[in-house]
């Protein structure tokens, strides 16, 4: 299902959630409003949901809590360039995959999401303007499978220290990220099989040749 325009309201989003019980896939963009509290939604309705999306949020939070969806599996927030916060609560438990694009202020600000406390989760993607490094120490959780950074101009580091703890980490696929010069090898999870870099022209590589699958593909104009 998908709700969008800057007239999503309230009711009607319950009106869907308890026509549609067994509604997998919700979509939500392209509002424009101020901020608001849908206090009355009983989300528990929604507990069929695995895949939300919000596109194009133009508000500093968005109305519900995120962690009613019990059964949430897949989240991803795109172009939602206000949007500082999801959740009092934090995110389902259930989550295995969230992928955050241009929304400067929530990727500022990532912690906030306690993702580390979510053992569900191994699929992160971040895609943003303004991130320079990444990840930070303790922000994810040990049971992260891939990492994926896509189109970050400003990317000038990887964290190592950020990626260590990670002991199911097998794939870090780094694409368009055409600031980022150096990548190392040494202080990585031994789990670690895959490294994929594509449009990242400046970057040279060290100490990878214990990794199993390296690709370094550039761009040829």
């Amino acid at each position: 299902v998908l709700l969008g325009g800057t007239r999503i309201i309230e009711s009607y989003l319950k009106q869907i959630l308890l026509n549609n019980v067994f509604l997998e896939r919700l979509e939500i963009k392209d509002f424009n409003g101020v901020n608001q509290e849908w206090s009355n939604l009983d989300l528990c309705s929604g507990n069929s949901i695995r895949s939300l999306t919000i596109a194009g949020w133009h508000s500093s939070s968005l109305p519900f809590a995120c962690d009613l969806f019990i059964n949430l599996c897949s989240l991803l927030l795109y172009d939602c360039p206000l949007l500082d916060s999801i959740s009092r609560d934090g995110l389902p438990l259930s989550l295995r995959s969230i992928t955050i694009r241009k929304c400067p202020k929530l990727i500022a600000s990532m912690e906030v999401l306690g993702l580390n406390k979510i053992y569900s989760l191994d699929d992160v993607n971040v895609c943003d303007d303004f991130v320079e490094s990444f990840p930070k120490e303790n922000l994810l959780p040990p049971t992260i499978d891939i990492i994926r950074l896509d189109c970050c101009p400003k990317l000038r580091l990887i964290d190592n220290r950020g990626l260590l703890h990670l002991k199911s980490l097998k794939a870090l696929h780094i694409t368009n990220c055409c600031c980022l010069e150096h990548f190392s090898g040494e202080d990585l999870p031994e789990s670690l099989s895959t490294l994929y870099f594509y449009g990242c022209p400046l970057l040279q590589c060290h100490n990878v040749a214990h990794i199993p699958s390296v690709k370094i593909i550039e761009l040829v104009c």
